[in-house]
C-alpha cells in the first residue's frame, strides 16, 4: 500500500506537468501559410542611366529602384554612390513575378516582370520612368 501511494505522489505531478505543456497552443499565432511575404520589399535593383549620364555628365549614373516599404518604392540616380537626382515616388503591387508599379504624382502606371536578378517591362507597358526598361537586382 506504501508503495502505491508513493507511485501516486510521483504520478500526479508528472501528469498535472504533461497537462499543463499541452494545453498551450498555436491557435492564437499568425498561421505561417496565410501571411504573404513581399519578394521586393527591401532590396534594390539598378541599370545604368545613359540619358542621366549623357545629359548631365559627372561620369557613370546608375538609376536605383529601391523598395523601402511594403508598397511604395522610390527610383533615384547615383553617381559614384551618390545619390544625385531623386526621380520619383511610386506605389507597387506585386502578383506572382509581376510587380505594378502606380505613379505617386501622376497616377501613370508601368507593369514589369522579375525572374531571378532581372527585371524587365512587360512588352506594351510604360517605362517606369525615362528610359529605364531593365533592372538588375543588387
Amino acid at each position: 500500500m506504501k508503495k502505491n501511494l508513493i507511485y501516486l505522489l510521483v504520478f500526479i505531478p508528472v501528469l498535472l506537468f504533461s497537462v499543463s505543456l499541452t494545453s498551450c497552443s498555436k491557435d492564437d499565432d499568425e498561421d505561417d501559410e496565410t501571411k504573404v511575404v513581399n519578394p521586393l520589399y527591401g532590396t534594390k535593383w539598378q541599370t545604368e542611366d545613359y540619358l542621366y549620364s549623357s545629359f548631365w555628365g559627372g561620369g557613370k549614373t546608375y538609376a536605383v529602384l529601391d523598395f523601402n516599404t511594403e508598397t511604395t518604392c522610390e527610383i533615384y540616380d547615383t553617381q559614384q554612390g551618390n545619390i544625385v537626382y531623386e526621380c520619383g515616388r511610386y506605389s507597387y503591387t506585386v502578383s506572382g513575378n509581376t510587380v505594378t508599379f502606380k505613379d505617386l504624382e501622376d497616377g501613370d502606371e508601368s507593369t514589369y516582370i522579375f525572374e531571378g536578378r532581372n527585371m524587365k517591362k512587360q512588352e506594351g507597358s510604360k517605362n517606369i520612368y525615362s528610359t529605364l526598361s531593365s533592372f538588375i537586382k543588387q
